[in-house]
């Protein structure tokens, strides 16, 4: 193609609406550094993005995962620590390092291409329908006897097999750090700092800092204290949600047709919600169209979102939190509305019979800004339907309904 051609057929795409992302090269590199056979070391440098993860597998000769993590590039570098306890010894293993862009966040994404497409180079691989960069290599665990008879340890009779030793043996550090770490896989409640696990850790470094058991129990020390201190952040974040600005989330549920249902209103970008509630699933927000994305622990509100400006368009929930000014709301007859909107035209669908002869029917409608889900249930020995709201929720005003 000429360079003419080149040109239009570009302005061509941008007159169109098309992303054009500029392919680059991308490299990964990968060190890996056995510390005593408990934990793989894995860091290097790459090209990637700031934020981009990057995911260490270690696979058996059959393909099987013995171990993963992920880690963030920062500044160009990344670090992950695999838990290579349980791996075999003497046996060739293959580590794979890679940046796939399907959990990659949106960001990265923007330059590495939804599915890869922008990358280049010789460690790109294309799988699946998605392009990913991959670094490989081999590893062997050497394992001497005193560890792998360690590895062997399952369950709590092996546990107290340890704890009976070192009642007898109490300054053998070695073997109190591998009581330390059995108690970290086998009782989770033991994961935190102050736990037998933590005590059997500190004491071991005290009795013989220098050796290579007490630098693992020093790695892991640090693993949980780090899990204190983000634990201590979330149960901040938490508090500032419920009793500062945020905490409107928890207070307001005042609905606004058109604008807003409670603290959630319409044009905010999905994250502002994913920031203080998980969704029940992660949304595909790739491509045109919209998706609807719901909120379990937050009144079973469910958004419907834009893809391409991931940006809420509408709000509903089945919670009867969420209130009009005039206190209706979900649970509240469709009579008590009329003194607000004294004309309801509400349509219903062909009934259902239920087991005991209850007929149910459901319907909906959309007012100025404001959408009625209303359920229809005829008793069988009164004969007289009820009309009762199930779900509500707000639309762009522009969404009237038809005519």
């Amino acid at each position: 193609m000429s360079v003419r051609g080149l040109v239009l057929a570009l302005l061509v795409m941008v007159v169109a609406g098309c992303t054009i992302r500029p392919v680059r090269t991308y490299e990964l590199t990968a060190t890996v550094t056995n510390d005593a056979n408990q934990l793989l070391v894995v860091e290097g440098t790459t090209s990637l993005p700031e934020g981009a993860p990057v995911e260490a597998i270690l696979f058996d000769r059959d393909g099987r995962r013995l171990a993963a993590d992920q880690g963030v590039v920062q500044d160009s570098s990344y670090f992950v620590v695999l838990d290579v306890r349980r791996a075999p010894g003497f046996v060739p293993l293959t580590l794979e390092v890679a940046y796939d862009p399907v959990i990659a966040p949106a960001e990265v994404r923007e330059q590495t291409g939804l599915l890869g497409e922008a990358m280049n180079g010789e460690q790109v691989e294309e799988s699946h329908g998605r392009c990913r960069l991959v670094e490989r290599a081999g590893v062997v665990m050497v394992v001497n006897t005193r560890q792998a008879a360690f590895r062997e340890i399952q369950g709590e009779g092996s546990l107290r097999e340890l704890e009976s030793y070192i009642a007898r043996n109490p300054r053998d550090a070695e073997v109190m750090v591998h009581l330390g770490l059995a108690y970290l896989k086998w009782r989770p409640a033991e994961r935190r700092v102050g736990s037998r696990a933590h005590a059997l850790l500190q004491r071991a470094v005290q009795i013989d800092p220098d050796t290579e058991m007490s630098l693992e129990a020093r790695l892991w020390l640090s693993k949980l204290e780090a899990d204190q201190r983000a634990r201590a952040a979330e149960r901040a974040h938490r508090e500032a949600l419920s009793t500062g600005p945020g905490g409107r989330f928890s207070t307001n549920s005042r609905i606004v047709p058109g604008e807003a249902l409670g603290e959630v209103r319409l044009g905010m970008p999905l994250r502002a919600l994913m920031r203080r509630f998980a969704p029940e699933q992660i949304p595909d927000l790739s491509g045109p169209g919209v998706v609807d994305v719901r909120f379990p622990a937050y009144h079973d509100l469910t958004v419907t979102v834009d893809r391409e400006t991931s940006r809420v368009l509408s709000a509903s929930s089945t919670s009867d939190f969420f209130r009009l000014p005039a206190g209706v709301g979900v649970g509240s007859l469709i009579q008590e509305f009329y003194p607000v909107y004294p004309r309801i035209p509400v349509v219903f669908g062909e009934p259902e019979t239920l087991p005991d002869g209850t007929r149910v029917a459901w319907g909906a409608v959309r007012l100025e800004g404001l959408l009625l889900v209303v359920e229809r249930r005829t008793e069988p020995q009164f004969g007289i339907p009820v009309d009762r709201v199930v779900e509500i929720g707000v639309l762009p005003p522009d969404e009237l309904p038809a005519p």
